[in-house]
Formats: structure tokens, sequence, C-alpha cells
């Protein structure tokens, strides 16, 4: 299993790394996701988030204060607040750099 980079705007934060087929990782190469393809994994996002953040608490945390610009990570919605920024970030980057976008096989 590859680890697929779903934006190209802080690509190494943990909150951006998700478990993929080398099959499905070459096929999205630089390609942003759709957000129709984000929005319809939701909850696989938020399940990698989660494992994350109790894994590594310390880097995702770090992380997650870089992204949203908050000063501590909430235990109640620090999800939806990390979902929302997520998708600003995703098209923020897809606007700026023209970036094509993915929507998945």
């Amino acid at each position: 299993m590859w680890i697929m980079q779903f934006l190209l705007y802080f690509g190494n934060s943990l909150w951006n790394l998700f478990p993929a087929d080398p099959h499905v990782n070459n096929q999205k190469r630089d390609k942003l996701p759709s957000t129709h393809l984000v929005e319809h994994r939701k909850d696989a996002i938020l399940y990698y988030w989660g494992v994350m953040k109790s894994g590594m608490t310390g880097r995702f945390t770090s992380d997650y204060l870089r992204i949203t610009g908050q000063e501590r990570l909430s235990d109640s919605d620090w999800h939806r607040r990390l979902f929302s920024v997520f998708l600003e970030v995703l098209e923020t980057t897809a606007a700026t750099r023209g970036a094509p976008r993915w929507h998945g096989i």
C-alpha cells in the first residue's frame, strides 16, 4: 500500500496523506481531487485522520494547528474544523494553481 497526497499544498502534513492502492495513486498523479470526491469520501478521510490523531498525537496536533490557524486542538469538533479547512485549501489551491481535478475511479 502506498500513501497518496490529496493536495499539492502542505503535502507532507499527516492530514493530507492517505493509504492508496498504487494503481489508484498512479491515476491521480498531480491532480487535485474533486470536491465531490472528497465529500463522498468524508467518512473514510475522518477515520484516517482519527487514526493518525491517536497514533501520532504530537505531530497531528502540530499540523492541525498550522493549517487551521487555531491555538489548540479541540477534542469535540476538530474533525469538523479540519475538514472545512481541507476543502477550503483544496479549492484555493485548484483556483490559484489551475491544477487539474481528479474524480476518482
